[in-house]
């Protein structure tokens, strides 16, 4: 089954096909013809609270909320690494998936799966982009008609506690920003606000350098706590200076949790 959308690259649109992938959606095995339950199911859904500047759908599901609802789903349409894992991680994979899909269908593709690459990142339809993260409480995921070489990345952090912030800051923090980031907020805040955005912009790049990135090698250069958004830049004597240009994050605090989203030049090219 497939869709059509509207995709933007290079600044120029253009019509795309989004053909489904993956096989079947979890949606369908999990709903299996039965309309009541396939509505009950959309009624769980809420709006992710990940902040984007141009049209991003989202989605957000409780996973306490869905556990009941899993437990007859064939284990088999999981990948082998998943439908092996404990159910902690098997739910958070189901949650994440059907908040994909549920998104999906509100961009207008009826029937469009999620598939997974080897190394675990989700495979998205032609012509789109998005993230998937989650708590040990929710699933979310953010999607949108490719726009350029990069993808869109969120990212959900309970905010740490002492002990782990001393691990952030070791291994996730450059020197400059242990030095002038933690002067007017919690650290415990801002050691999560700056390990989100870091696990936010790996999402959005890894499309264009396929591999793995260290956090230090992105510095966050400020935080601006009044407009909930932060810049962050590779560091100049690293090999991402020429491939990933200087962006900014957008943050909501909700509570204990922080939610980040890293679109590098979605709104610049959406408003060609």
């Amino acid at each position: 089954m497939t869709g059509t959308i509207v995709s933007s690259v290079g600044g120029r649109p253009r019509v795309v096909r989004a053909s489904q992938i993956g096989g079947q959606t979890i949606t369908a095995a999990l709903c299996d013809g039965k309309p009541q339950l396939e509505r009950h199911l959309d009624g769980l859904f809420t709006h992710s609270p990940h902040r984007f500047s141009f049209r991003v759908v989202s989605a957000a599901l409780r996973l306490d909320a869905l556990k009941e609802l899993v437990d007859d789903l064939e284990l088999d349409m999981l990948p082998p690494g998943i439908r092996q894992s404990v159910c902690k991680r098997r739910l958070n994979f189901i949650g994440g998936r059907l908040c994909a899909e549920h998104s999906l269908r509100r961009l207008g593709l009826q029937r469009a799966a999620v598939g997974r690459h080897q190394s675990g990142e989700p495979m998205w339809p032609f012509g789109i982009i998005g993230s998937i993260t989650h708590t040990d409480e929710m699933a979310y995921a953010a999607v949108s008609a490719r726009y350029g070489p990069f993808s869109i990345g969120i990212d959900s952090e309970r905010v740490v506690t002492d002990s782990a912030l001393r691990d952030v800051q070791q291994v996730c923090c450059t020197d400059r920003e242990k030095a002038f980031l933690f002067r007017d907020h919690s650290p415990n805040l801002t050691g999560t606000l700056i390990f989100s955005a870091k696990e936010s912009i790996c999402k959005a790049i890894h499309s264009v350098v396929r591999r793995i990135v260290d956090f230090c090698e992105i510095e966050v250069t400020s935080i601006d706590w009044l407009q909930q958004e932060l810049r962050m830049r590779p560091i100049t004597d690293g090999d991402l200076v020429d491939r990933v240009p200087e962006c900014k994050a957008l943050f909501q605090v909700d509570q204990d949790t922080v939610h980040t989203s890293v679109a590098l030049d979605g709104e610049r090219h959406q408003r060609r």
